[in-house]
């Protein structure tokens, strides 16, 4: 998913997600089970990890339904897991579920006028400066990651 705006929208994206909560046998002759079926078989090796099925995976053992993606909640906003050149985090009001390069960003017991407030301040060129004093620099030209372990550590996630 690339951040091009302050806002998300389903129309700017240009991948899809199959999501699917049911059981394969209620899924018998359609094209849903053909997918399954295809990609239970798929092993997309990498450098990291052995040539192993999909479903053998340790992020897909631990849950029912291998292929389930249902279960989360989006965030009311995405917080970019690395930045080059431009501070964005954009705001999600359709609830749109982000890939694995950004974080959800959860408002627990936000109204929705203080929701908006919080992207707009999460947007703000402070916030742009100190992401970089928790961040850490990775490749060149000044690319900096954030990881979950920074958001522990920053003032910016703490009550």
């Amino acid at each position: 998913m690339a951040v091009e705006r302050p806002v998300v929208t389903p129309e700017q994206l240009d991948r899809v997600v199959l999501w699917v909560n049911h059981p394969l046998s209620e899924l018998k002759n359609t094209y849903a089970h053909h997918y399954i079926t295809w990609g239970s078989k798929q092993t997309f090796a990498s450098k990291k990890s052995r040539s192993v099925p999909v479903p053998e995976r340790p992020r897909c053992t631990g849950r029912p339904l291998w292929y389930d993606l249902t279960g989360r909640r989006p965030g009311i906003g995405f917080w970019p897991m690395a930045q080059k050149y431009r501070h964005i985090i954009p705001w999600n009001p359709k609830e749109v579920p982000c890939n694995h390069n950004l974080f959800d960003i959860h408002s627990l017991e936000l109204q929705d006028y203080e929701q908006g407030a919080l992207m707009g301040i999460l947007n703000s060129t402070l916030v742009g400066l100190l992401k970089h004093f928790y961040g850490r620099y990775a490749g060149s030209e000044g690319n900096c990651q954030w990881l979950q372990s920074n958001s522990a550590m920053s003032a910016l996630f703490t009550k």
